[in-house]
């Protein structure tokens, strides 16, 4: 009998302990974010994911976009790159929530053939053309047309879920 509860407690003290691995990122494997480096300030950026999570299930919303300002950025990033983020330590649970980084990648953009311009630089060209003042937003769809040598960027706010498409010259 102390032996079954001997060793239940040594499972149970193993799960808690990989959860709280886990959760304190100790483990490492996928990133805490994936997405485009929307704005920027000293030694931080804003990072938000492409992909929706949805929570209607638990009362949340369906299209909830994780945004967070990762601090004590170290690499030489630009507005309009895709990246990939661990964290340091915990997450304060704001919006968009705020970080310390631990390890960033910059995923190399893709430049559709005939085209100047990279996926990141059409987006950080579409971002200047905007006054988008206070908004965090996402990239629902960045497309290269080759007949008309033209960017299209669609972008949505995260809090009102109004789309914007800019168009961008190739040059």
């Amino acid at each position: 009998m102390k032996a079954k509860i001997g060793t239940s407690l040594i499972l149970l003290s193993l799960l808690v302990l990989t959860g709280c691995l886990t959760i304190a990122g100790l483990i490492r494997g996928e990133p805490d974010i994936s997405g485009y480096i929307m704005d920027e300030g000293v030694h931080e950026i804003l990072v938000v994911s492409t992909e929706p999570a949805d929570y209607s299930e638990t009362g949340g919303t369906e299209e909830f976009y994780d945004a967070v300002w990762v601090s004590r950025v170290t690499e030489s990033t630009e507005i309009g790159d895709y990246v990939e983020v661990w964290f340091d330590g915990g997450v304060e649970t704001s919006y968009p929530a705020q970080a310390a980084m631990e390890k960033l990648e910059i995923i190399e953009p893709d430049q559709p053939q005939g085209a100047d311009l990279t996926e990141s630089e059409a987006l950080r060209k579409a971002l200047a053309q905007e006054p988008f003042e206070e908004e965090v937003l996402t990239v629902m769809s960045l497309s290269y047309d080759e007949s008309v040598d033209e960017w299209t960027v669609e972008l949505r706010n995260t809090n009102s879920y109004e789309d914007t498409t800019i168009e961008v010259e190739d040059e």
